[in-house]
């Protein structure tokens, strides 16, 4: 994990983060966090070798979740972007949140193992708290 942050408003408090994940097999990942952005953007890009898809919570219905059937290949030395319209994916419309929290009072009835527990907690406040010892430190932190 590797972080970087600036803080505008008050000293120490970070205002804008970018964490960038290195993860086995050469697979990268980035989180671009601002509270002072004037609007909106809730994203998830998952890009492959035979395309993208796109989660935007901020657009409406069935714009939410677009595949993008891009690839790209190289002539000489340069890439070449091959960029295909973007085709949309069904899905419910159920509110992820609720939907979230029902699951966990249903465990908790039933006597179950909830599918976020908090193992699952854990490893997300293991990232991070390493994000945040990257951006104090400046320096690549390893989980």
């Amino acid at each position: 994990v590797l972080g970087v942050a600036a803080n505008y408003v008050t000293d120490g408090v970070s205002d804008v983060t970018v964490s960038h994940l290195f993860f086995d097999g050469g697979v990268q990942a980035h989180i671009f966090v601002s509270w002072l952005h004037p609007f909106k953007d809730h994203k998830l890009v998952v890009g492959g070798d035979q395309g993208m898809i796109v989660f935007n919570d901020s657009a409406p219905g069935e714009d939410k979740l677009i595949v993008y059937p891009h690839t790209a290949t190289k002539v000489g030395n340069l890439p070449i972007a091959n960029k295909a319209p973007g085709e949309p994916i069904a899905y419910g419309s159920s509110e992820p949140l609720r939907g979230e929290c029902q699951h966990f009072l249903d465990s908790i009835s039933g006597r179950t193992q909830p599918t976020s527990d908090w193992q699952e907690g854990a490893r997300v406040l293991r990232v991070l708290s390493a994000c945040d010892a990257s951006i104090q430190s400046g320096r690549r932190e390893t989980l």
